[in-house]
């Protein structure tokens, strides 16, 4: 698969089905390892979070660009993404589609050490549906303090369901956020 540029890959059904399934997902993941653009939604189905299928995750050198979508919000601490951002050492682009959170005291732990890519490389996040409530911002303090050489951080709200509205202060929240990077500018978009 070296001539594939991109590939999206959406994981459902429930991890009991298959034995082999970790299996076939490991070779999967280690085909597309060399594509520039990858799309995973529901990527902590992925290999079940198994400590062992994680530990031999293929090295994405060639990956750019990284989508990763969930069914709901993205859990940031999830073994698997956790692993797979240590597989991206050139990433540039990373793109939460559904939103992200933490639901752990420990969670500022989580990129400890940090992906290399978050101290050489990635210059842009981007972030839908984002909620900006305790672990939502948990989530995005995490990342704003581990990414080294960030740009930019586009912040995309979950829309305000009847009757809600969206904080006035959104913006001011995250901008009072710590963050690695001095020229980490912050957009937040409609």
């Amino acid at each position: 698969m070296s001539d594939l540029y991109m590939s999206n890959l959406f994981v459902s059904g429930s991890p009991h089905h298959h034995h082999h399934r970790a299996y076939n997902e490991y070779k999967l993941l280690k085909n597309l390892s060399s594509v520039k653009r990858l799309a995973l939604f529901n990527p902590a189905k992925l290999l079940y979070g198994r400590p062992a299928p994680l530990n031999f995750l293929p090295v994405f050198s060639h990956l750019t660009e990284l989508e990763l979508g969930m069914i709901g919000e993205l859990l940031l601490e999830s073994r698997f993404i956790v692993a797979i951002l240590h597989k991206c050492p050139n990433l540039s682009y990373l793109k939460f589609t559904t939103g992200i959170y933490v639901n752990s005291v420990t969670a500022d732990a989580i990129f400890d050490p940090p992906p290399r890519c978050f101290q050489s490389s990635l210059e842009v996040i981007e972030i839908r549906s984002f909620e900006a409530v305790y672990e939502g911002l948990l989530a995005m303090k995490i990342l704003l303090r581990t990414a080294g050489v960030l740009k930019k951080v586009f912040i995309y709200p979950r829309r305000a369901e009847a009757g809600q509205q969206l904080p006035g202060n959104l913006l001011q929240l995250i901008n009072a956020l710590p963050r690695a990077s001095d020229q980490c500018e912050l957009l937040l978009g409609v």
